[in-house]
């Protein structure tokens, strides 16, 4: 009886120091994602503006003008162009495909002369200012 209360004993303790582990992880990757997003609230429609090459395997260049006009080129007449709006609030922004109607959805974040841009559960893509 003695050791089956000293298994139940180790696991539980086991099991305690699982679970505050997870959470000192969850609590660590919060205050990075806390940091991002704090660095992330400061980009604005501006800091958009002008043309972004493709870095880490991204082969297109995007252009946001300053008259809302978008452009993204992937060279060999692969090119989307449109018009986009930006919410500086939510971080994203909103591009309206012009041949098609198709509106895209990205999250960005500016960091120095790195532009990243997601779709909601998509691959993120990466940009350097030109």
């Amino acid at each position: 009886m003695k050791t089956r209360k000293r298994i139940i004993s180790v696991v539980s303790v086991l099991l305690i120091a699982v679970c505050l582990t997870a959470c000192g992880n969850k609590a660590g990757n919060s205050s990075t994602a806390d940091a991002e997003q704090t660095a992330a609230e400061k980009a604005t429609k501006e800091d958009l503006y002008g043309t972004w090459k493709g870095t880490e395997g991204e082969i297109s260049t995007v252009s946001f003008s300053k008259d809302g006009n978008y452009k993204d080129d992937a060279g060999d007449n692969l090119y989307i162009i449109g018009t986009y709006t930006v919410d500086e609030d939510a971080q994203t922004i909103t591009v309206n495909e012009s041949e098609y109607g198709m509106v895209f959805v990205y999250d960005f974040q500016i960091s120095g002369n790195k532009l990243t841009i997601q779709m909601d559960g998509g691959l993120p893509r990466h940009f350097l200012k030109n």
